[in-house]
């Protein structure tokens, strides 16, 4: 039979220590990395739904702009009031 002796299953030990700290570490950054891909995934959508709630107000205040303008009486080119005939 085999025969062990103490430094061998310190060596051992040791082995398999730094396996297990190896793979446990690989582990989290493998979650780490797929959290960090959902985040970035949430902020383009965030950013795209901003964008789009700008561009909705900006049409809005310009709706508003063109209803004033419609409004105001006709004028030339130096800001005076052109008259109706």
């Amino acid at each position: 039979m085999f025969r062990f002796a103490i430094r061998d299953v310190l060596w051992l030990t040791v082995v398999v220590a730094l396996s297990v700290g190896w793979w446990l570490d690989n582990r989290r950054n493998g979650f780490d990395r797929v959290r960090a891909a959902q985040t970035e995934a949430n902020l383009r959508e965030d950013k795209f739904w901003a964008e789009q709630r700008a561009i909705k107000l900006y049409e809005q205040r310009v709706q508003i702009l063109r209803a004033a303008a419609d409004r105001l009486p006709p004028t030339d080119f130096r800001g005076v009031a052109a008259e109706a005939n």
